[in-house]
């Protein structure tokens, strides 16, 4: 069940799961929080190699779709990127192994995916521009942190992944579980959540410009741009 799954997944990650499950339910309703926002904002997972990012990022991906595909950064073409993502609605793509010293042209690429601009290309057979869409969510994992880009920075949610401190059988209790529910199927909770949307779209907009209000307050001495803060409160106001 939703209960059994989210108390799992809150359990094993703590807060970086009970973030990544608000982040999820957001995505649920991205094109509702888009028309409002005009942005919607990418989440990240950085931490050491064996902190279980990807694992992570591929159960997320199941209550949207019940395969798994991981996109690579760093060895796929940006339109290849471009084009994978711009396949999904409303749906959670998860794509591994940034790196903090790939090409810039990479790093635009990431901060494009924030306010929905795709990639463009053109077809050399016939001329025309062709052009991808971003209108999903995006989950980024790596080892690396962009500590010297701030514009990229703004753009995210970081969460950072850290050694389990749970003996071996525990953690491979956990993991058993998890798969269990995952083999027996995750979409259903997605489909739980669908018959909110009208009720999303009624509130959404009155209920985020509160929680940006009472963000903005516990900032009030300014410690934060106005981006980050609206970044972080998109998951924040369900």
């Amino acid at each position: 069940t939703m209960y059994d799954f989210f108390s799992l997944v809150t359990e094993m990650y703590g807060d970086n799961g009970a973030i990544c499950l608000l982040y999820c339910v957001a995505t649920m309703f991205r094109d509702v929080i888009f028309d409002v926002t005009r942005f919607f904002p990418m989440i990240f997972l950085f931490g050491p190699q064996g902190t279980g990012k990807t694992a992570f990022a591929s159960v997320l991906t199941k209550l949207f779709k019940n395969e798994t595909e991981i996109l690579s950064l760093s060895n796929s073409s940006l339109w290849a990127l471009g084009d994978s993502i711009s396949e999904a609605c409303n749906m959670l793509r998860a794509i591994d192994e940034y790196k903090h010293d790939m090409e810039m042209i990479r790093v635009d690429f990431m901060k494009g995916l924030h306010n929905s601009s795709g990639r463009s290309m053109r077809n050399e057979k016939t001329g025309e521009r062709m052009q991808t869409k971003t209108e999903c969510g995006i989950m980024i994992t790596g080892q690396d942190i962009p500590n010297d880009d701030q514009a990229l920075i703004a753009r995210m949610i970081f969460l950072e992944t850290y050694q389990s401190i749970r003996s071996i059988s525990e953690t491979n209790t956990f993991y058993t579980d998890l798969r269990s529910m995952e083999d027996a199927g995750l979409t259903q909770i997605t489909v739980s959540f669908l018959k909110y949307r009208l009720a999303f779209e009624r509130n959404f907009k009155s209920i985020w410009m509160k929680a940006l209000r009472k963000m903005k307050e516990i900032d009030k001495h300014g410690g934060f741009e106005e981006r980050m803060i609206e970044t972080w409160t998109v998951p924040y106001d369900r």
